[in-house]
């Protein structure tokens, strides 16, 4: 995948021990022999990491209610990324480096607001991003728990004309990204999306110390092969 080129630093990250999920937005945890409450910012199940005593890294926050954020957990594949505000940002670096200019006010087509947009030959083009935190089967797959929003965004995707990229980040090292097979509807409109013009890009990622590092391209296919 060559050598890594563009990171992202996660701040000093605090081990701590996972107690519950007390909603969407907030986990108890044990920190230095005591219970605290964090943010935390991915909303899906992550029910292969949020599991009591599993190992959790938090940072601390600036402001807000909570002193701490979750930035990483341990899973199978090694440390992996629970912040999936940084999946713009990666992405945005990685387009970047391909010499693209690119915006970040996103744009709004229809019902749908797109995460990115960027200048190729001249042409706008609108990208979607979306982080891939489920291991299965060796492959990094996308999502965790259904989304209404998600479906909606691949739908428009599918159905739109003109220059348009769906992006997958996966949390960890993988050599393949896919949708998940719990969701063949989602797979069905990926696909009718790539025969429809829609680029689909997949990332792997690593985290290596306090930095969330970009290891390169690998493949992608809206249906995983078990």
């Amino acid at each position: 995948m060559g050598e890594y080129v563009i990171g992202i630093p996660l701040g000093d990250l605090i081990p701590a021990s996972f107690v519950r999920r007390v909603n969407r937005f907030v986990i108890e945890v044990e920190l230095s022999g005591r219970r605290t409450f964090s943010y935390i910012r991915d909303t899906g199940r992550m029910k292969d990491y949020l599991i009591p005593g599993n190992r959790v890294y938090l940072i601390e926050k600036e402001s807000g209610k909570y002193r701490y954020l979750l930035r990483a957990v341990e899973g199978r594949p090694g440390l992996v990324l629970a912040d999936p505000y940084l999946d713009n940002q990666m992405v945005r670096l990685w387009l970047e480096e391909k010499g693209f200019r690119v915006d970040t006010k996103g744009l709004k087509f229809g019902r749908s607001l797109f995460d990115l947009r960027f200048e190729r030959g001249g042409r706008e083009c609108v990208c979607e991003v979306k982080g891939s935190n489920m291991y299965y089967k060796g492959w990094a797959v996308f999502p965790d728990v259904y989304s209404s929003r998600a479906e909606r965004h691949f739908r428009t995707l599918a159905d739109m004309d003109g220059c348009r990229w769906l992006v997958f980040v996966s949390h960890f090292p993988t050599k393949r990204i896919g949708i998940n097979p719990e969701f063949p509807n989602l797979s069905e409109i990926v696909e009718k999306g790539m025969q429809n013009g829609l680029e689909v890009h997949a990332l792997s990622t690593r985290i290596t110390g306090n930095t969330w590092w970009l290891e390169g391209e690998v493949s992608f296919s809206p249906v995983v092969r078990r």
